[in-house]
């Protein structure tokens, strides 16, 4: 008794010659299966920082650090409240990360300061006074 094949569907079918003709012609063949490998893309350059980009990270890491100390926290409780590594938080605080606008609003969660109050890195005089707010206790609700 001959063996019969398994059963396929026309979708299966369908599908498999999908999957056959996005690959090139060099994998159907199975002639230099080095040349198609889809873990390997393209790096992504990114752009190159200017000097305005290092100025902008350098004044928020100051900034950063100002508020945290503020607070009364150390690197690691911040970076604990953020749920970020505390190198990342020492990496902010000198200038050399780059936090994403997610990070941005963990850390202004954590350090109680809305987003903007956390990336305004204006050097104005009313910087004195967010931080004067930031470092008065909260007033206890039951009282």
């Amino acid at each position: 008794m001959a063996e019969e094949e398994p059963k396929t569907s026309r979708r299966q079918k369908v599908q498999g010659s999908l999957e056959a003709s996005r690959l090139p012609e060099t994998i159907n063949n199975g002639e230099n299966s080095a040349a198609y490998n889809p873990s390997k893309r393209p790096a992504r350059t990114p752009r190159p920082r200017s000097n305005a980009d290092d100025k902008f990270l350098k004044r928020l890491g100051r900034r950063t650090a100002k508020l945290r100390i503020a607070s009364r926290l150390t690197r690691e409780e911040l970076a604990a409240k953020a749920h970020v590594h505390d190198s990342f938080i020492r990496k902010l605080e000198s200038g050399d990360g780059n936090p994403s606008a997610l990070v941005l609003r963990a850390l202004a969660e954590a350090l109680h300061v809305s987003l903007s109050a956390l990336v305004d890195i204006s050097s104005s005089d009313d910087d004195e006074e967010r931080l004067a707010r930031v470092r008065k206790p909260h007033k206890n609700l039951d009282e």
